[in-house]
């Protein structure tokens, strides 16, 4: 459905005051023409230096359905980091579809946020980069 098919609908089948129909268009105009101009992002991506960007990511953690204890857990599998500063970690599902049996991989991964700049040192430690 189109702006002016809405717009039209609005304010034929609605029982409210003019003064309300013309304050919904007024803000039904602003806020679908707000960035038309182009002003809301002109400056493109945030300015951060290279050495300051940040990426996640992630190594399976081994776990296995069935078994709550199995598993390598962020805390001992940050250590093969030592080299690299980790501004967050978490355990997190890659939300692949997998079989449901006792003993199946989970798909549990342990999941840091570093710099960019450290990614291929990560890489060469069997660590990929967090696209889920």
């Amino acid at each position: 459905m189109k702006f002016q098919q809405i717009l039209s609908f609005l304010l034929s089948h609605t029982n409210f005051s003019h003064t309300f129909k013309t304050s919904l268009i007024s803000l039904l105009m602003a806020a679908l023409s707000g960035c038309a101009s182009g002003h809301c992002n002109k400056h493109g991506k945030p300015n951060i230096p290279n050495d300051q960007l940040k990426v996640f990511i992630f190594k399976y953690d081994g776990s296995r359905q069935c078994e709550p204890q199995s598993g390598i857990s962020k805390t001992e599998m940050s250590k093969e980091l030592s080299e690299i500063t980790i501004y967050s970690s978490q355990k997190k599902s890659d939300g692949q579809v997998r079989i449901q049996v006792c003993g199946a991989l989970s798909g549990y991964a342990n999941v840091y946020k570093i710099k960019k700049k450290d990614l291929s040192l990560a890489e060469a430690l069997g660590f990929k980069k967090w696209d889920f």
